[in-house]
């Protein structure tokens, strides 16, 4: 792949399907010399960087196709002399020209790193989701059995895609597919806000169990909140996952443990919650039974994670009193 591979690799023959970004860097750099301009002289006429026009010649990026057409017109030839390819002539000039001309993925994934976001959107939408899925896109409704476009998109097409393309992706996929529609590397680009909404959806449908572990960390957090509260709320913090504990402040799990043994005692507090309840909170807890019943009464798992102060004060006291 030209834009997966280092210029050295590149120069050791490997030829792309659409154009060969080296060639392309040495084409530029031949029309500029030619044409009598500096690079902070080209620069300066494109608007655009001197690193830019430096990094173009050096075969490092390539031009947008904004910045092809501009050239072109500059050099006073035509796009194909830049690129040296038919065919990534011809797929730059219809996309300029707001077309979505027909591509393989493979094309799609080389040319994709020129296009801005909504040339992106629209080659994806033309090539690699199916006529089902756009007539859903359309409708409001698909076929579900008929969905594939998220299996078609890489995951190498996502930075190049919109945010919308992707949530409207994400979202159709486990609509229609399940969450197991949606694959692990997606998560990073799908909207948290988006995810959340899904991951709500879920919820409601099979229960907080059936939300992916490897969701989490990719849920916005207020999502996250709302669907924590909604589960303590309705079954008590003993139903909340324990893989949930690490997504979670302290803080609020120390105020829910304090609920929690207030209205049901010690034993409300699930053990595996120990690690994750602050320990001030749960020194307060602690305290509280000692107070009340002796340090005696204080399960023994429960030490290793009070403050010391407490339980040191506590022995103080104690003794000092006989």
């Amino acid at each position: 792949m030209i834009f997966g591979k280092s210029k050295e690799e590149l120069l050791k023959g490997t030829q792309s399907e659409v154009f060969d970004i080296i060639k392309v860097g040495v084409n530029i750099a031949k029309l500029r010399k030619a044409a009598g301009m500096t690079q902070t002289g080209l620069a300066d006429r494109l608007n655009v960087s001197f690193q830019a026009v430096s990094n173009w010649e050096r075969g490092q990026s390539c031009p947008d196709i904004a910045n092809l057409m501009e050239l072109a017109k500059l050099f006073g030839v035509s796009v194909d002399r830049i690129l040296g390819s038919e065919r990534a002539a011809e797929l730059v000039t219809d996309i300029s020209e707001e077309k979505a001309p027909k591509m393989s993925a493979k094309e799609i994934k080389e040319i994709a790193p020129i296009l801005n976001e909504t040339q992106s959107d629209s080659v994806v939408r033309k090539n690699l989701m199916s006529e089902a899925d756009r007539t859903s896109d359309e409708d409001g409704a698909g076929s579900g059995e008929e969905y594939e476009s998220l299996y078609s998109v890489p995951a190498a097409l996502l930075p190049y895609l919109s945010d919308e393309l992707i949530n409207e992706l994400a979202a159709d996929a486990v609509r229609t597919g399940g969450k197991g529609a949606l694959p692990t590397d997606w998560l990073p680009f799908v909207d948290e806000d988006a995810l959340g909404k899904i991951a709500r959806e879920i919820m409601e449908k099979d229960g907080i169990n059936a939300i992916p572990e490897d969701w989490l960390p990719f849920i916005d957090e207020d999502s996250f909140s709302d669907m924590v509260d909604i589960v303590c709320e309705k079954s008590g913090i003993g139903a909340l996952p324990s893989d949930w504990l690490p997504y979670i402040g302290e803080e609020w799990i120390g105020e829910q443990a304090k609920k929690a043994v207030e209205k049901g005692g010690k034993g409300a507090l699930p053990t595996d919650w120990l690690p994750f309840v602050d320990e001030d909170a749960l020194g307060e807890i602690a305290e509280e039974i000692l107070k009340k019943e002796g340090i005696g009464a204080i399960p023994e798992d429960w030490f290793p994670f009070i403050d010391e102060e407490i339980l040191s004060e506590y022995v103080r006291k104690k003794i000092k009193k006989g």
